[in-house]
């Protein structure tokens, strides 16, 4: 397929590097990335889904502090795209090792790429690349929790707060800002010695949304960063962020994928999404003034 669509290309290597919602990371030569959709969710990849991610890829190229895809292959058709491999390590494989103070550069070099996005992408740019608007997520997945045989008392009562607080959302478009909107740890490249941010990757779900949207990640869903990283993006940028809404994208994001994850039979990845939703309420307990 890649010699076809880019005869001047020579391949000489191919490797899988893993699977995301929507692509196949492949590797070319040690030295490409290409992100190919996949057969579960890529149909959500569409040539005009392709056509505004490099276009926004492009234009970000000087507006972010760190290095980003450079889409310098593109299909024809439009259905996907390369990139000269980015330095780093994916964050994801070595957050494991964090110490407090890996993790306090974490926070600061997170919120300056943050800040910087939001600064550097008006609504008018973001309008002219197409960026879609945010739309809140529905209940509907949550709902089906409360059929499930085994589920325990204390995560039904916390799906049914988070069910309450979404039938309450005001969605306050004017506080909206452009986000990554999945800037989380398999998505951030990392040096593995300075443990500091090098890149960002996967900007397939950018959208024009609120602000608090690019904080529901899962590492700032443990203890008390979600208040320390939000306090201090408040103090960088003099802008607020709302921590009730950023934990309620979250939960509802965890919620939702445990359902459909029992009902494909997916055990594994179920378990993982119950253990991360059990952290979820143990941090209401210990941070009620937080959610």
């Amino acid at each position: 397929m890649l010699k076809a669509e880019f005869p001047n290309l020579s391949v000489e290597t191919v490797k899988v590097l893993g699977t995301g919602w929507h692509h196949d990371a492949v590797e070319v030569n040690g030295s490409i990335i290409f992100r190919i959709p996949h057969h579960t969710y890529g149909q959500d990849i569409t040539p005009e889904t392709v056509r505004r991610e490099v276009g926004l890829l492009k234009f970000l190229q000087d507006q972010v502090p760190v290095k980003i895809p450079d889409p310098q292959y593109v299909a024809a058709d439009k259905s996907y795209f390369g990139y000269p491999k980015l330095d780093g390590v994916i964050l994801h494989d070595i957050v494991g090792t964090f110490n407090h103070d890996d993790w306090e550069r974490l926070k600061r070099d997170w919120v300056a790429i943050a800040s910087a996005l939001h600064k550097n992408v008006t609504i008018e740019i973001a309008r002219s690349l197409k960026v879609p608007d945010f739309i809140p997520p529905s209940s509907n997945t949550v709902q089906g929790i409360f059929g499930m045989p085994g589920v325990n008392e204390d995560i039904m009562d916390f799906a049914r707060g988070v069910i309450k607080q979404l039938g309450s959302y005001d969605p306050a478009p004017g506080s909206y800002v452009f986000i990554h909107s999945d800037l989380q740890s398999r998505n951030i490249l990392t040096d593995p010695e300075t443990k500091r941010i090098t890149g960002l990757i996967d900007w397939t779900d950018a959208r024009w949304g609120p602000l608090s949207r690019e904080f529901s990640i899962y590492e700032w869903m443990r203890g008390n960063l979600l208040s320390e990283a939000t306090l201090l993006y408040e103090e960088k940028t003099g802008v607020p962020v709302d921590v009730e809404q950023a934990r309620l994208w979250y939960s509802l994001d965890e919620l939702s994928s445990y359902v459909d994850q029992i009902k494909a039979g997916k055990s594994d990845e179920a378990a993982e999404s119950l253990q991360r939703i059990k952290h979820l309420i143990v941090a209401e307990r210990e941070f009620p003034s937080h959610v």
